[in-house]
């Protein structure tokens, strides 16, 4: 019969480590948040989302033809849109009008399409 431990194999005999678990604590924190941004209808976004909306479109804006109606997902650009997941693309369009609307984009809102998308337009 052996010496050892039966539990020896549950690790009931492995010293705790506690340097480890400091190191462990330390690095286990909440995930950033960032501030969410209050949209008409009862909806909200993440400040960050829609920052990345706005900068996205202004780098478009300067391509856009004056007395042209676009949709979002073409001011934004299309690369970025096919990205976004679920109710993404639908929130990425809330946060267009918000922009719009509170003047953080040089747009005019057209109102909405024959295909019920929102279209918009150079001031």
């Amino acid at each position: 019969m052996s010496n050892q431990n039966v539990n020896a194999h549950k690790g009931e005999d492995i010293p705790a480590n506690s340097a480890a678990d400091a190191t462990m604590q330390e690095t286990s924190t909440e995930p950033v948040q960032f501030p969410l941004v209050t949209l008409p209808g009862g909806f909200a976004a993440d400040a960050k989302f829609m920052d990345v909306i706005r900068l996205l479109a202004l780098d478009h804006i300067p391509l856009l033809k004056p007395d042209t109606a676009y949709e979002a997902k073409e001011i934004v650009g299309a690369e970025y849109w096919q990205l976004l997941k679920k109710s993404e693309p639908l929130l990425a369009g809330r946060c267009m009008t918000y922009l719009t609307q509170n003047n953080q984009l040089p747009l005019v809102d057209l109102g909405r399409g024959t295909d019920n998308h929102k279209r918009y337009a150079l001031k």
